[in-house]
């Protein structure tokens, strides 16, 4: 019978000590991006994993102090975000934006949810590049209509390629990274 007392006992302790804390709410998510290269001599796997947390105080209003259903106030998250890259992908903790250049004109790589987009300084659109669902290693994008693949080299410039009806063969591009 002590035990039954005795572990009542540690169990409400610890109940109240529990009750003492600020309640938090926690969103944390993770996306893992995989691209693999095969340059023909050897096939390369990059991943980037992308943590978002947010942590918010669960607040609730004095003013019904009393209720059983309490009005929650809006109280400011804490926003923390997290890049973690493997291998030689471009991308990097501290590189989330990288510059490249295309026909001698610069570009802007910036890291994004689904894959990242291509910023031209002298012009306001942006062109959204995202993984393929099919292919880790490839990227789709459309660029004036026309859709097309793209994928990263082993010295981090980004190769698009399309196929051109005019002359029925597959061209390239490639937007070479600055260093």
């Amino acid at each position: 019978m002590k035990f039954i007392y005795l572990g009542l006992v540690i169990l409400l302790g610890f109940s109240a000590v529990q009750a003492q804390t600020v309640p938090k709410e926690v969103l944390d998510e993770t996306k893992t991006i995989t691209t693999t290269v095969n340059d023909g001599k050897e096939i390369k796997e990059n991943t980037v994993e992308i943590n978002r947390r947010v942590e918010q105080d669960v607040k609730l209003a004095e003013s019904d102090k009393d209720k059983i259903n309490q009005s929650r106030l809006i109280t400011e998250g804490q926003v923390t975000e997290t890049v973690k890259i493997t291998n030689n992908s471009p991308f990097t903790l501290e590189n989330k934006s990288m510059t490249y250049k295309l026909d001698g004109e610069s570009k802007e790589f910036i890291m994004s949810d689904k894959g990242f987009v291509i910023s031209d300084p002298t012009d306001s659109k942006l062109t959204k590049v995202r993984q393929s669902d099919t292919d880790n290693s490839q990227f789709v994008m459309t660029d004036n209509g026309q859709t097309e693949i793209g994928f990263f080299d082993e010295k981090g410039n980004f190769i698009v390629q399309k196929f051109d009806n005019n002359s029925n063969e597959i061209v390239s591009k490639i937007y070479v990274l600055v260093q």
